[in-house]
């Protein structure tokens, strides 16, 4: 198993524990657990990919790869602007 980062930092964004799993034959899928990073932060959108790589007696048979994005679900603080000159507010001016 191959995890490429992107621009998601793996231990800061997300995390996997895994580093190598073993399917059975005959099985269609394999469970993969990912922890996602909660922070503070206000950023945008991070990806990273991981990618399966099948072998069979040391060549590789298959390569598989996934894009998993983390959408980011923190809220821009709105600063409201410092009055200045020229600042109008409710029809007076303060400057």
């Amino acid at each position: 198993m191959v995890i490429t980062a992107g621009n998601a930092t793996q231990y800061s964004d997300f995390e996997i524990s895994l580093t190598s799993i073993n399917i059975a034959t005959g099985s269609q899928s394999y469970p993969i657990p990912v922890t996602i990073i909660d922070d503070n932060d206000d950023e945008s959108s991070e990806q990273f990919t991981l990618t399966l790589i099948s072998f069979d007696a040391d060549v590789i048979v298959q390569v598989q790869s996934t894009t998993v994005t983390i959408v980011d679900n923190d809220v821009s603080a709105i600063v409201p602007p410092t009055p200045g000159k020229g600042t109008v507010i409710n029809g007076q001016s303060l400057g």
